[in-house]
C-alpha cells in the first residue's frame, strides 16, 4: 500500500482524552484563630482527543480559572463545674 493510504494505528493506551495545563497551584492555610483559607489556581487547561479517526481533536479550548474559599468556625466555650 502507498504511504498516503496507511492510517496510523495507535495502541489502546495511546488513545483517549489528554488534559494539559501550564500550572496548577493549591494553597491551604489554617490558624489557631479557627480561620481557614483554601486557594486554587489553574492556568491554560486544555483537552485534546488522541485518535486518528476523531472528527474533532480539540475537546476543551484553553482557559484559566481560580477559586478562593475562606471559612471561620466559631469557638464554643465550655465550662465544667466541680
Amino acid at each position: 500500500m502507498p504511504a498516503c493510504c496507511v492510517e496510523e494505528v495507535l495502541a489502546v493506551e495511546e488513545r483517549g482524552l489528554v488534559l494539559a495545563m501550564t500550572a496548577l497551584r493549591v494553597a491551604y492555610a489554617g490558624g489557631g484563630d479557627s480561620e481557614m483559607a483554601l486557594r486554587t489556581d489553574i492556568r491554560n487547561l486544555a483537552g485534546f482527543v488522541r485518535d486518528p479517526g476523531a472528527a474533532v481533536t480539540a475537546a476543551l479550548l484553553p482557559f484559566s480559572a481560580s477559586c478562593k474559599y475562606d471559612s471561620k468556625v466559631r469557638k464554643i466555650l465550655t465550662f465544667a463545674c466541680l
